[in-house]
Parts: C-alpha cells; structure tokens; sequence
C-alpha cells in the first residue's frame, strides 16, 4: 500500500469507522481530521492534547517490514517517532517489542502497567484488541 493521505484515511475508516477521536496502540489520542498535522490538538479535559496521527510499521521497514497493510496501524505522530524504526523501544514508562506469535505480528507491552492497560482503546484492523496473555499487554494484526 502506497502511504498518503488517501490510503491513510482509508486504513483509518477500516479499523475506526467513524470514529472521528481514538487512541492509538500507547493511547495517545489521534483526530481522524489530523492526518500528517504535528501541532494539532484536542481539548480534552480542558487540556490541549496533540492528537495529529500518520502511519507506522509494526515492522519497521529498517527490520524487513513492509508497507503490506498487515503491517501498517495509524498512530498518533509522538508514538510514532518514539518507536522509530526499532522492534523494542519505550515509550514514557513502557517497553514495547515487535514480536510473532501464532502466525500474528504484535507490538507486545513488556511491561504492563495495569492503569496503562486500562487506558488502551486500541482497535486492529480485525477490530479486536488481543487483550492480555502471559503478563504482556498484546496489539496484533494477522499476517496475511
């Protein structure tokens, strides 16, 4: 898949519908009107929440990875550039890691933080969060 807006509004109508306010697989929040805008911002809580979104790579292209739309989630643009083009990174507090399992590729939370968890409104494009399972907090989406 070609990554531009287009196609990026598209994966977002695939897994958010019309959802126009998310979270992403960290949960910062993303605006479906803020694709590929860096200062945008929310109110939320009367708090200005930077919500601009693009696209990442579960595998990083650098690792292999490539612009398959199994490996392609929308994210708000900070988580993005924390995880940057590595298969274990961290974002604030927490550790994340690209791993294969069951035939699935995830970003895995290697350690999960129960307040963390229960902030997480991610949606894959199988609209389904993987939950919970052996202690890590598991986003996937099925290699096709």
């Amino acid at each position: 898949m070609k990554i531009n807006k287009i196609n990026a509004l598209n994966l977002w109508n695939e897994i958010y519908g019309r959802e126009t306010l998310v979270k992403d697989f960290h949960g910062n929040y993303m605006s479906r009107d803020a694709y590929g805008e860096e200062n945008a911002y929310h109110l939320v809580w009367g708090q200005k929440v930077l919500c601009g979104w693009n696209i990442h790579h579960i595998l990083p292209k650098a690792a292999g990875g490539t612009n398959e739309k199994s490996n392609l989630i929308c994210t708000n643009i900070i988580t993005n550039r924390e995880a940057g083009d590595k298969t274990t990174f961290w974002i604030d507090d927490c550790n994340y890691q690209v791993q294969w399992i069951d035939g699935v590729r995830k970003i895995v939370m290697l350690n999960p933080v129960n307040n963390r968890l229960q902030s997480l409104s991610f949606i894959s494009t199988i609209n389904q969060m993987k939950g919970v399972a052996y202690g890590k907090a598991i986003v996937g989406f099925r290699q096709r």
